[in-house]
């Protein structure tokens, strides 16, 4: 079954929930607390093959030399024939969301500014460091997440590793998904360190803002690239909102005491958000599994 005819059947509306390391109370004490291990994440079904530095720097270089190529002003850099709507998605790095504006450094941009760059590679290298310039032109062209600490207040470039595990964590979702058509610019960044939103803590990898905190920078690769998929799982919740109650309910028919094999993980146990973005983990990562015990189980437990 195409993986999207179970993804559609189980999306709900966004929740700014965090991915939390802390134990909470459950039931059965056989669930992993995620949905899949990292080893599974890095032998999972179509997985691409991970991405490199050449392969960013030949797919921007193919998208840059396309027509029609311009010459615009962005934050006072002036860029001189480069493609339009890559040009359009620079802007969206270099400027700081409206409610920002006044909380940002902008001293990256100044520095290409005064360094006289007039071509997006100039820019990304000078702004953001390289290669990590790079990637996060990489991920916001082709997927449609920003990356940038310009234009995201209390965030830092990340890592080249970083950016790898988000770009990878986000190409396990199929091609087709990203860019969305009506959201191109959605925030994924990396924190500073020590910094989080009130409500988490340290012991909290990320929030499905998205924004990732000190515990995710701490784990390897392939946990990296669930807890972004996990994420990213929130974010598209959000776009299908009409299932919201529907997956409520569903969620409720397992919160009896007696229920058995009832969620795909101890963290899906915590809301009906989580377990929305557990059980796309679970589907993606293990889905003979999921189908068999999950989806039958859950239904036994809502008869």
């Amino acid at each position: 079954m195409p993986f999207m005819t179970i993804f559609n059947s189980i999306i709900l509306l966004f929740y700014a929930s965090m991915v939390q390391a802390n134990a909470i109370k459950h039931s059965n004490t056989d669930l992993d607390w995620f949905a899949a291990t990292p080893e599974q994440v890095e032998s999972a079904p179509c997985k691409k093959d991970a991405i490199t530095l050449e392969k960013v720097n030949r797919a921007i270089t193919l998208q840059i030399n396309k027509a029609p190529r311009v010459d615009r002003e962005i934050e006072g850099l002036w860029l001189e024939q480069q493609n339009s709507t890559m040009l359009d998605h620079l802007y969206d790095l270099l400027v700081p969301k409206a409610f920002d504006k006044k909380k940002i450094d902008d001293s990256d941009v100044r520095r290409a500014v005064n360094g006289g760059c007039r071509d997006i590679f100039c820019v990304l290298d000078t702004v953001f460091g390289y290669p990590q310039g790079r990637y996060i032109f990489y991920l916001k062209y082709k997927y449609g997440f920003n990356a940038s600490h310009v234009a995201f207040n209390n965030s830092v470039v990340p890592t080249e590793e970083g950016l790898q595990a988000m770009i990878d964590g986000v190409s396990l979702y199929p091609d087709y998904i990203f860019p969305l058509i009506l959201d191109q610019n959605k925030q994924m960044t990396k924190f500073k360190r020590g910094y989080y939103l009130k409500a988490n803590g340290n012991n909290t990898y990320a929030n499905a803002l998205i924004t990732f905190y000190d515990l995710w920078s701490d784990q390897g690769r392939y946990k990296k690239e669930y807890l972004v998929f996990h994420e990213v799982a929130h974010y598209l919740g959000e776009k299908y909102p009409n299932l919201e109650n529907q997956w409520r309910d569903f969620y409720q028919c397992g919160q009896d005491e007696n229920a058995v094999e009832c969620y795909p993980s101890l963290y899906a146990e915590k809301n009906s958000f989580e377990d929305l973005a557990e059980s796309i983990a679970a589907y993606r990562f293990n889905a003979k599994k999921f189908k068999k015990n999950f989806i039958t189980s859950r239904a036994n437990c809502c008869i």
